[in-house]
């Protein structure tokens, strides 16, 4: 159980008052879980608005408590965690790699006559404090910190798009790179779950394999889920396979003719969804690759996500030289090759792994079994062009096709099937899902009938 101090929290009016209440708080903490450190843990109370007296207590509690992380409200007699006034705080707990829990005060206004706060305005003002903080870029300027934010999440997981969609009007950001900062929020669960709450699917992904540090939760769990925010009402099916490989989804934004190029597709909202997959694997081929080769190569490289998918691509002809690129891009812990026994001679001293399977072209069916004995590999993306997702489907190899219709017209000579050149029949499609965005987009998904 992780203590905390709830709202109002400790500055009344007074600094001084507020500095000395927060250090009996936490010292009194601190005790209780020095008698009890198999039971409790401690989240400090700060002084905001008072920023110098945070500091001072936020080093006092983290540097000589050993507190496990810092309590925070989302907004300070109306300002809102984010402001750049409190910038001063948030570069004092990046440099300790801080937990943040951030629970909601009262709203800065009137409450509404008949709706009682913990109702409905505690969800809005912890909304309120994510969307400032990933408007003022606070995840991103200072990376180390880990929100957690209460009563899971408020109305983030079920608004990030329309969030994202607002953030871009005002800022011009990407949509994409809102939706990432997003889903980089830890939510508390610990009184929010009921019969009536849909939930996120689980992580499919090990974080201890792939080394990421997780904050403590509070105050039944010792961590929390690693789910992105659940952004509607399908979940992904995500069962396993009886053949012993991985679940294959193929995820595609397609015009109204199921081409995959000759139009503009909404990228944001396609990677959005891609989300809900959380795969272990995001799987391509060479020519998907080397269409992004010189974007790239100029593209800034922040380093290997360490709790990213893994990157394989099929590469049979040996083409793809820009792995370096690839790996450093920030969105794949690491990237693996695909090449068959008849492959081209690579380079010497190229640093990336290979997997070479198959003789005169890789075998994927050999090499879908081959990742799953990696271990922890579950749920492997698909996100290519018709070439791979062609040979995948004549396999039998996809357990599941999510298509992003646009409502436009690629035209013949434009046109190339998300399919590939394999013929297809509505017989082997099973729609298991559908859902209409704005602007006419639909989202399908159909289970492939073996």
């Amino acid at each position: 159980m992780i203590l905390s101090l709830s709202t109002p929290g400790v500055h009344l009016g007074d600094d001084r008052e507020a500095a000395a209440a927060a250090r009996e708080v936490n010292e009194f903490g601190a005790e209780l879980v020095k008698d009890h450190p198999h039971r409790f843990g401690l989240f400090a109370t700060l002084t905001l608005p008072d920023v110098d007296g945070a500091v001072a207590a936020a080093a006092h509690a983290l540097d000589e408590l050993s507190a496990d992380g810092v309590v925070l409200l989302a907004n300070s007699r109306g300002v809102y965690l984010g402001d750049p006034a409190f910038d001063p705080l948030m570069a004092e707990l990046d440099g300790r790699g801080a937990v943040v829990f951030v629970h909601p005060a009262e709203l800065p206004g009137p409450p509404a006559v008949g709706i009682r706060p913990f109702a409905a305005d505690f969800l809005l003002d912890t909304t309120r404090a994510a969307y400032n903080l990933v408007r003022h870029d606070v995840p991103r300027r200072f990376p180390r910190m880990r929100f957690v934010l209460s009563h899971a999440g408020g109305f983030v997981p079920y608004a990030a798009r329309r969030l994202a969609v607002s953030l871009f009007a005002e800022t011009g950001r990407d949509p994409g790179t809102v939706l990432d900062d997003l889903a980089g929020f830890y939510f508390d669960t610990a009184l929010s779950s009921s019969p009536t709450a849909p939930s996120p699917r689980p992580s499919t992904r090990s974080s201890t394999a792939k080394g990421r540090r997780r904050p403590p939760d509070r105050p039944q769990q010792d961590k929390p889920s690693d789910s992105r925010p659940t952004l509607g009402a399908m979940s992904p099916i995500t069962t396993g396979t009886p053949s012993g490989r991985p679940y294959v989804v193929v995820h595609v934004a397609v015009s109204l003719d199921g081409s995959t190029t000759g139009f503009q597709p909404n990228i944001g909202l396609f990677y959005e969804l891609a989300a809900r997959w959380d795969e272990d694997v995001t799987l391509t081929g060479a020519d998907t690759i080397l269409a992004q080769e010189e974007a790239l190569a100029n593209a800034p490289r922040p380093g290997p996500a360490e709790d990213g998918p893994l990157l394989i691509v099929v590469d049979g002809q040996g083409r793809v030289r820009g792995w370096d690129a690839l790996r450093e891009a920030g969105h794949w812990s690491d990237v693996l090759a695909l090449h068959a026994e008849k492959t081209p001679p690579r380079p010497p001293g190229r640093a990336v792994r290979e997997l070479v399977i198959g003789r005169e072209r890789v075998d994927l069916n050999a090499a879908l079994t081959s990742i799953n004995d990696l271990g922890g590999v579950n749920v492997v993306r698909v996100d290519s062009g018709g070439a791979l997702t062609g040979a995948l489907l004549q396999g039998s190899l996809i357990d599941e096709v999510s298509l992003l219709v646009h409502p436009l017209l690629a035209g013949s000579e434009e046109r190339k099937p998300w399919y590939g050149t394999q013929s297809l029949t509505t017989k082997r499609l099973e729609r298991i899902a559908s859902q209409t965005f704005d602007d006419g987009i639909v989202w399908l998904r159909y289970r492939l009938r073996k």
